[in-house]
């Protein structure tokens, strides 16, 4: 019991740190990826519907490994030019979409939801936190800013608590509307 409770406090930890990290925009995207992140083959999947990456391109598609982690000795890429990279996804979403974190945009230290052996990533280790966040977000390009509700579920953590997956969960037709300069 002792491990899955200290499994649990690891979890809950990184889970907070990186969410508080994510939302204040105080920590470069490839910090983030490098403190938090497992170092091989790390996920990210902003869940959307395909027809979305039109005005959203970092919705409805995977996005795996490291940009770094696929460059030789010599400095030539070697990732598949159909790659998208974790590091892609942070540049997709920073160049279309901004957060702006209030008191309320991260739950209470006890509202973090934590499932110690939760096999959501099979890819990646056991474990799965759910994150459920507020924030007003904006259109980089129009302008438009919207109320947003959105979730995060980091799983597939490693033994030293790096995640394998993150997923988010979100509105895109605000995102969309508010992109495309449309009434919300």
């Amino acid at each position: 019991m002792a491990d899955t409770a200290s499994r649990y406090a690891i979890l809950r930890t990184v889970a907070k740190e990186f969410s508080s990290a994510f939302v204040s925009g105080s920590t470069p995207p490839s910090e983030l990826l490098a403190e938090y992140f497992v170092a091989e083959d790390p996920r990210i999947i902003e869940h959307g519907p395909e027809w979305a990456q039109k005005r959203l391109p970092f919705v409805g598609r995977l996005f795996r490994g490291r940009r770094s982690s696929t460059l030789t000795t010599n400095g030539a890429n070697t990732a598949p030019s159909n790659t998208a990279t974790c590091d892609d996804y942070f540049d997709l979403l920073g160049a279309t979409v901004a957060l702006h974190a209030h008191a309320d945009t991260l739950p209470e230290n006890n509202a973090y939801v934590v499932d110690p052996n939760s096999l959501h990533s099979p890819d990646h280790g056991p474990g799965a936190v759910l994150v459920k966040c507020h924030a007003a977000l904006s259109s980089v390009h129009t302008k438009r800013t919207w109320e947003e509700h959105f979730v995060f579920v980091l799983s597939g953590f490693d033994a030293g608590g790096k995640i394998g997956q993150l997923e988010i969960w979100a509105d895109n037709l605000n995102a969309w509307a508010a992109v495309g300069g449309e009434d919300l």
